[in-house]
């Protein structure tokens, strides 16, 4: 039986000002996981990192805040997808001088 494989696509926003107009958008298709695994966002640290060098450059101060919404998370996988995020941000934010690991809610 023929069987396309489809990718999975990701798309990652920010703002990019202090008033949270404009955004700044990075899409990409991704290699679906196999079955039961979690769908972890290929390369988020970088992206993040682009994010925060964009909004420095153009704010001239680093983010106060991070806000990290993410959809199509089975309740199943949650944790660790949530786990594999921070794993994968923490090391670009320490990079930013002068911030502060915030809680994770």
């Amino acid at each position: 039986m023929f069987c396309l494989q489809f990718p999975s696509l990701a798309a990652v926003t920010a703002s990019i000002d202090r008033t949270g107009m404009p955004f700044q958008m990075h899409i990409q298709a991704q290699r679906r996981p196999e079955k039961g695994a979690a769908e972890v966002i290929t390369g988020l640290g970088d992206i993040i990192k682009n994010f925060i060098i964009t909004f420095v450059s153009k704010t001239g101060h680093k983010p106060r805040k991070i806000l990290y919404y993410r959809d199509g998370v089975g309740d199943g996988q949650f944790g660790e997808v949530s786990s594999k995020s921070q794993l994968t941000a923490t090391p670009v934010l320490i990079l930013v001088p002068g911030f502060v690991q915030p809680p994770v809610l």
